[in-house]
């Protein structure tokens, strides 16, 4: 999972430079929508609800551990829908 993030912190940081110089529509064409960015964020998803379930079954002391993985998923689900469906 550590290699996962450091790869989507280096895509991320590739972005913003490919952003600087051709702009905001083709960094978006080449990176944040392309599959294999949307791929990324599902695996860490995944990677996140499989962490979550692992405590199961879950105890009052795991609630803000539970409830800011599915916070994260949310967010990143929300990031692969508007990559894939959104209208800007």
């Amino acid at each position: 999972a550590v290699g996962l993030l450091i790869a989507i912190a280096g895509v991320l940081a590739w972005g913003t430079l490919y952003e600087v110089r051709f702009g905001t529509a083709a960094v978006q064409q080449t990176v944040y929508r392309a599959w294999w960015f949307q791929a990324m964020l599902g695996f860490l998803a995944v990677n996140l609800a499989i962490a979550a379930l692992q405590r199961y079954p879950w105890k009052r002391q795991h609630l803000p551990f539970v409830l800011a993985h599915i916070g994260i998923i949310l967010i990143l689900l929300g990031g692969i829908i508007g990559g894939r469906w959104g209208i800007e």
